[in-house]
């Protein structure tokens, strides 16, 4: 009889034993699925912050880019005569950016001169109707500010002949010889053009229109 009871009291803590072991493993197993979970939403947390960084990071990187290409100088004189001749300052910006690429020292093949490009006879022209008479020589066109002053006159002249940022640009480039006779000869009967002959011009048209639009956008101009 005792040993019967010596017996169930050692089956009883073996089974005591074995429920232990049992719940030891399961904790165990519970603690070890809990840490690999833990870690995987670490890193599935990383890995969003990464790439939500990455997503909010590309607009600026691509802005930087845009201000690279789309650069300013000389602002504050670009912004004194757009005021004083009205015009729109994007608009002013993106004639240079595609005249000269804001190279005060640009000279085209035919002589024109600074960062608006503009020809010996044309500053002559300007300078004769804002004082009466010719006081600088066309080097003085390399001067920045006289450049923007005397470009912004120019066009300051031409949008009081045409009716649009469209037919301005065709003078500047063309002339305003060629963009009358073009207006008699190809107009879309709304005061514009419904072609432009010169192929040069009609893509000059374009890029200043689009570098325009992208100084807006990229400076709030």
């Amino acid at each position: 009889m005792a040993e019967n009871t010596k017996a169930k009291h050692y089956y009883h803590r073996k089974s005591n034993s074995g429920r232990r072991s049992n719940n030891s493993l399961n904790t165990t197993l519970i603690r070890n699925r809990l840490i690999i979970c833990g870690a995987a939403l670490m890193s599935i947390t990383v890995i969003f912050l990464i790439i939500f960084g990455i997503y909010k990071l590309i607009p600026k990187l691509q802005d930087t880019k845009d201000r690279a290409i789309y650069s300013v100088n000389y602002e504050d004189i670009i912004d004194r005569y757009s005021k004083e001749y009205n015009l729109d300052k994007a608009f002013v910006c993106g004639l240079i950016h595609c005249e000269s690429s804001f190279d005060a020292d640009a000279e085209s093949g035919v002589g024109a001169k600074g960062l608006m490009q503009m020809t010996d006879e044309t500053f002559d022209w300007m300078q004769e109707r804002d004082s009466g008479y010719v006081s600088m020589s066309p080097d003085e066109l390399f001067t920045p500010e006289i450049s923007i002053k005397y470009g912004c006159m120019f066009l300051d002249l031409l949008f009081d002949v045409y009716d649009s940022e469209e037919l301005v640009l065709c003078a500047y480039n063309a002339g305003m010889g060629n963009t009358d006779d073009w207006l008699e000869t190809y107009s879309d009967g709304y005061g514009g053009l419904s072609y432009i002959p010169f192929p040069e011009t009609e893509s000059y048209v374009y890029n200043v229109t689009e570098a325009r639009d992208n100084y807006k956008e990229l400076y709030g101009f």
